[in-house]
């Protein structure tokens, strides 16, 4: 393809491909919700689709796509040939996203994804790379790495707060999450070592302490301020007190019997998490323990990465030790804690907060079929007139879309009410059943009280 640049300005690729646990989702959201300010200083950040590219762009590059998690998840489609499909239009999409930006006065597009650090081979950062260069005049590589102890206790706090792992699983952890030197010299190896910017993911040698102004300095945007109310921190690691108190919790998941019940034990831990993030505790910090073989192989793959860093920083190779490891147990939570945590969830349920209840909800959300459903119901809705139509374009004014079609699909989530009788937060407080089955309440409550009793203010 031969490279056409209408608007004549020098077009640059910035291809963040984290690693994992290094601030990328923070940053990803970031961009996204400051796109308009973004583009102001003529950088682009793709609004369509999840914040992260994993989604979109990286199964561009898989031999086989169809088993990759997100996909699924996230279009709703299962089989090969609908997965095949989607991918073929996924690339359509980000040829005309190119072409749009060729066109424009804009200077910088910015893909975000830190699944990129997984394609598989070689072929597959070369098949990436001849993708995406006929559009661009200079593309350069972004990747953070952080300290590997540091890391692995990220990892393990994150499948703690997603209640797939307890502090039982960190040796397992630590022998298939470090293999660090094979993607890193995989893009080396295919943009050209001068291409790949190699940066310290440790808040001390950030720029300004942050994640998002050391991303905007490095890839030349420094004068792009983002107020601290704008920043979005996602995936911020579990406390010490936080974190025992969910991995003996994880340990009981074992004794779930179906799906059903585990997805509605993960969402009580979400409940829980919400609460444990408003109260101020250490932080996770264990002696890690390694088995010397293992020691050798992260020393092995932090020497390359350190050959690449260029912050004036090195770091540091790990030291075998004799010690045995020890897990941090419950009788070291105080009681004062567990008062205070108890205090918080009463507050939290009794006030029915609408974050909380978006989270509740998120699966039903996305998923297409009960969309589908949904929309049926709205004739019963309509039926028995309990949206005002007029009552809904008044009280959200944001609301560009049909009214009801949005109260269906999206208003009820972010506990909107479909009437000026009827309090969908006050109702959901009231009737928790209504969040663990993630049912609309006000079909709940015409169900369980009939139409005289839905009157809740």
């Amino acid at each position: 393809m031969v490279k056409i640049n209408m608007a004549k300005e020098k077009k640059t690729l910035i291809l963040h491909i984290g690693t994992h646990k290094t601030g990328t989702s923070s940053v990803q959201t970031t961009l996204q919700k400051n796109s308009d300010l973004l583009l102001e200083h003529k950088l682009f950040y793709p609004k369509q689709f999840p914040n992260n590219h994993s989604v979109s762009f990286y199964p561009l590059f898989l031999d086989k796509p169809e088993e990759y998690y997100f996909v699924k998840q996230y279009f709703n489609i299962h089989t090969k040939e609908d997965i095949s499909r989607k991918i073929e239009e996924l690339k359509i999409y980000w040829k005309s996203q190119f072409a749009d930006f060729l066109m424009s006065d804009g200077e910088c597009f910015i893909i975000s994804g830190e699944d990129l650090e997984f394609l598989p081979e070689k072929g597959s950062v070369e098949e990436l790379l001849e993708f995406v260069k006929p559009y661009f005049d200079d593309i350069k590589v972004v990747v953070y790495f952080r300290d590997p102890i540091s890391y692995l206790l990220s990892i393990l706090s994150e499948g703690i707060k997603f209640g797939i792992a307890c502090f039982d699983d960190l040796s397992k952890l630590s022998k298939s999450r470090l293999n660090f030197k094979g993607p890193l010299k995989k893009y080396i190896d295919i943009f050209g070592e001068d291409n790949v910017i190699v940066r310290v993911f440790d808040r001390k040698l950030l720029v300004n302490n942050d994640i998002i102004d050391d991303f905007l300095d490095v890839i030349g945007y420094p004068k792009v301020k983002i107020s601290e109310s704008n920043k979005i921190n996602l995936n911020e690691s579990l406390g010490l007190y936080s974190a025992i108190l969910l991995s003996e919790r994880n340990k009981l998941s074992s004794k779930r019997n179906n799906q059903e019940e585990i997805k509605l034990f993960q969402k009580e831990s979400v409940v829980l998490i919400k609460s444990m993030q408003r109260i101020n505790e250490p932080k996770l910090n264990i002696n890690v323990s390694l088995e010397k073989s293992q020691i050798d192989n992260i020393n092995k793959h932090y020497e390359y990465i350190n050959e690449h860093i260029k912050q004036g920083f090195k770091f540091k190779p790990l030291k075998y030790s004799t010690e045995d490891l020890e897990y941090p147990t419950l009788d070291i939570v105080p009681k004062d804690y567990i008062l205070e945590l108890f205090d918080k969830i009463v507050e939290d349920v009794t006030s029915a907060r609408k974050d909380i209840l978006i989270e509740l909800y998120k699966a039903r959300r996305n998923n297409k079929i009960v969309k589908i459903k949904n929309l049926v119901k709205s004739i019963f809705i309509k039926k028995h007139v309990l949206f005002d139509e007029d009552f809904y374009k008044k009280e959200y004014k944001d609301i560009e879309t049909s009214p009801l079609k949005h109260y269906i699909l999206t208003g009820v989530y972010e506990g909107r009410n479909p009437n000026a009788e009827f309090d969908t937060v006050e109702y959901v407080s009231n009737n928790p059943d209504t969040v663990y089955m993630a049912k609309n309440p006000i079909f709940h409550c015409t169900k369980k009280e009939g139409l005289q009793k839905i009157i809740l203010k």
